[in-house]
């Protein structure tokens, strides 16, 4: 889906395979780059966990969504630009509307993995009660 200069990532890789461009690479240099960002972020992120919730010990509770920055260059090199740890989350477009309820939804989803065996009412009441 295009809209005005935004596209989703499915069209932006269809759009670079259809100008010639080695999209497969791109992904896996972007995943590879995020693994590793992750990998080295994770005892800062495991601190401010701790320090949110120091009575919890699986810090099952906690989780944060990070926005990634990356940039193609001519050479089919993806770099890391940078990490964002409070990305927007304004809704300017149809598009934006789209990918930013299907973010929430899938974080939600990812915190209760068995989600046909658990009610929403009762996983807000699980929520509010915490």
């Amino acid at each position: 889906m295009t809209y005005g200069h935004k596209k989703s990532l499915a069209e932006f890789f269809k759009t670079l395979k259809e100008m010639g461009f080695k999209a497969n690479s791109y992904w896996s240099q972007i995943k590879e780059n995020i693994i590793k960002t992750l990998i080295t972020a994770q005892p800062y992120l495991l601190n401010n966990y701790k320090a949110c919730r120091p009575h919890e010990s699986t810090y099952g509770m906690c989780f944060e969504v990070l926005g990634f920055d990356f940039l193609i260059d001519n050479q089919d090199r993806v770099y890391l630009l940078e990490v964002n740890h409070t990305p927007s989350f304004s809704v300017d477009t149809p598009l934006d509307h789209i990918i930013k309820k299907n973010l929430v939804k899938d974080t939600l989803l990812m915190m209760t993995p068995n989600q046909e065996e658990i009610n929403i009412k009762e996983k807000l009441e699980r929520i509010k009660q915490r």
